[in-house]
């Protein structure tokens, strides 16, 4: 398909946005979410994130007009429709290596420090809070919720990357401090799938002290439905006020809708 197919009238082919310089033109262009150069993640001091990076592409949360952006977006989001809750995903940086674009260095910083790696923790933080804030503003019963890294620091020397320090994600702050009512760590997916391993984690996130919730995710892509269930009942026994199964396409396609309503769902659960 050619790009006049694929994108709407009022958007640009992502290719034309590299050929944009530093201003304010980007902001003429929301049909492609902003993602010229002042709102990509950077890696390193010049290394901004191409449109055809192959995966997600991260806007900074260093960067306020992210922030207003999708605050503004979630308060349209509440205010039109009457949504339960927003859960946020990939609310993180990309990596340790980001972002250091343009604007987040002018305001912290272009090398790595402790200081800076607070300001980006704070920022992603900040972003969360205000998210909770449009919503809770106009809708005090919804949910703000998020998907967040399985490990929250490595304190058992398992080599793994760290939500808190490789992708400045304190969920566990978020959690104490109110910022969400409730994290979903995402406990599925390579050596998260080793039941002793889970456990240890989602007994880690479930024992923060905090007013709002922990969900832990369980992977729904197992062979054997015991492996689910397993999970979801120590989850309960931990006093997690829930979970959340990833995802339903892989539940659909172990056909596990009838052992989940005869088994651990078989007596209905109070909605939050």
């Amino acid at each position: 398909s050619s790009y006049g197919q694929l994108w709407p009238p009022a958007t640009v082919p992502p290719q034309m946005f590299d050929t944009f310089t530093y201003g304010p033109t980007y902001a003429d262009h929301p049909g492609v979410h902003g993602l010229a150069y002042t709102w990509r993640q950077y890696s390193g001091s010049s290394a901004y994130m191409p449109l055809d990076w192959g995966h997600y592409l991260w806007a900074s949360p260093g960067v306020d007009e992210v922030q207003a952006h999708i605050a503004a977006v979630v308060h349209d989001i509440v205010q039109r429709y009457e949504v339960d809750g927003v859960h946020l995903d990939s609310v993180r940086y990309a990596g340790p290596g980001y972002s250091y674009d343009p604007l987040s260095d002018a305001a912290a910083g272009a090398t790595k420090t402790q200081a800076r790696d607070q300001w980006q923790r704070d920022r992603v933080t900040a972003l969360v809070r205000q998210v909770r804030h449009e919503t809770h503003a106009l809708r005090p019963d919804a949910l703000v919720s998020a998907a967040v890294w399985p490990y929250y620091v490595d304190t058992w020397g398992w080599g793994v990357s760290e939500g808190y320090n490789d992708y400045y994600q304190d969920s566990k702050g978020w959690l104490i401090s109110g910022a969400v009512d409730a994290i979903a760590p995402m406990l599925y997916g390579g050596a998260v799938d080793d039941l002793a391993r889970w456990q240890v984690l989602m007994e880690d996130f479930a024992a923060t002290p905090a007013d709002g919730d922990v969900y832990p995710g369980i992977g729904g892509y197992y062979e054997d439905f015991t492996a689910i269930s397993t999970r979801i009942e120590a989850a309960r026994l931990a006093g997690t006020g829930g979970h959340v199964l990833f995802s339903y396409s892989s539940v659909d396609t172990q056909d596990y809708w009838d052992d989940l309503a005869n088994g651990p769902y078989k007596t209905p659960a109070v909605l939050p």
